[in-house]
């Protein structure tokens, strides 16, 4: 019995890679029996198709990412550990399993042809909801950007990361690095100044003392009342570039029970500097703020 399971295991891996090579249209059985050392004839005592092999390759696959998926969310304590998790564990599954990765997304006509998604729809459909879920908290407690679509951002992500399988300097990165240097492209961009998109308050010449100071002062009234929350503060940040040009440390200290040292003391933690502005924090440094007052 042992030999047989380590025998239809061996099937597996071999079709695998050439289903990964060839196109699982364009691989035969004969191929499969070949390559796997047995005949033709005898693979059907272990599948009776070769449909029936790419069914059970993919949702050995599925079931792998979406245990990894959910360890991800029961481990991580912000949105924003959850989103960088969810890239990591997809960079180690195209790394672990590059040719269930290659079947599923390169053989998406002939799957669906053949009806071979139905029996992973389950399963994609979570991993879907894993990062949908994740997202929509990051823009509620204030962590993600309001204005971007989650289903938008969701698909570039997605579409990037699985296309990454293919880049030539892949090769080049741990999968520990190439999760930092993604998760900063995505979460941080390329750019390091941009200018004022204009869609927001400003602050006009000569009105800095009258606008700017009673703006402040309102906004200090309201956090203190709780009117207010951090949270809010980031959403609304990303489209009043006043807001936006507000000093981090101005906000901490206006926050109930937290005052000057203590809002030193979080902004030092989290890399800040005391002349550092609500639009020029990382989203994980708003990630790392958020978890941090709470």
């Amino acid at each position: 019995m042992a030999k047989a399971t380590a025998r239809r295991e061996q099937i597996m891996d071999f079709a695998a890679e050439l289903f990964a090579e060839k196109g699982v249209g364009g691989t035969t059985v004969r191929e499969i029996g070949e390559r796997a050392g047995v005949f033709s004839g005898s693979l059907y005592h272990y599948f009776p198709s070769k449909d029936a092999l790419v069914q059970e390759i993919l949702s050995r696959y599925m079931a792998d990412i979406e245990r990894r998926f959910g360890r991800v969310v029961e481990e991580a304590r912000t949105p924003w550990d959850t989103v960088r998790g969810l890239i990591h564990e997809t960079l180690e599954v195209i790394e672990t399993h590059p040719h269930p990765t290659a079947i599923y997304q390169q053989n998406r006509q002939y799957l669906r042809e053949h009806g071979l998604l139905e029996a992973v729809d389950t399963a994609s459909r979570e991993m879907r909801n894993h990062w949908l879920r994740a997202l929509s908290a990051g823009v509620a407690d204030g962590t993600f950007r309001s204005d971007v679509p989650t289903d938008i951002f969701y698909r570039a992500v997605r579409d990037s990361l699985w296309a990454s399988m293919h880049w030539p300097s892949r090769a080049e990165y741990t999968t520990e690095a190439f999760t930092d240097l993604l998760t900063t492209l995505f979460f941080d961009g390329f750019v390091l100044s941009r200018p004022s998109r204009g869609n927001g308050r400003r602050i006009e010449s000569g009105e800095e003392p009258a606008v700017a100071g009673k703006f402040r002062s309102e906004l200090r009234a309201d956090l203190k009342s709780g009117r207010l929350t951090l949270g809010e503060v980031f959403r609304r940040a990303d489209t009043d570039e006043l807001l936006g040009t507000t000093n981090v440390m101005y906000v901490l200290e206006s926050l109930p029970k937290i005052g000057k040292s203590k809002a030193r003391g979080i902004a030092e933690s989290v890399g800040i500097a005391e002349s550092g502005q609500i639009s020029g924090l990382a989203p994980s440094q708003r990630a790392d703020l958020l978890a941090r007052i709470r």
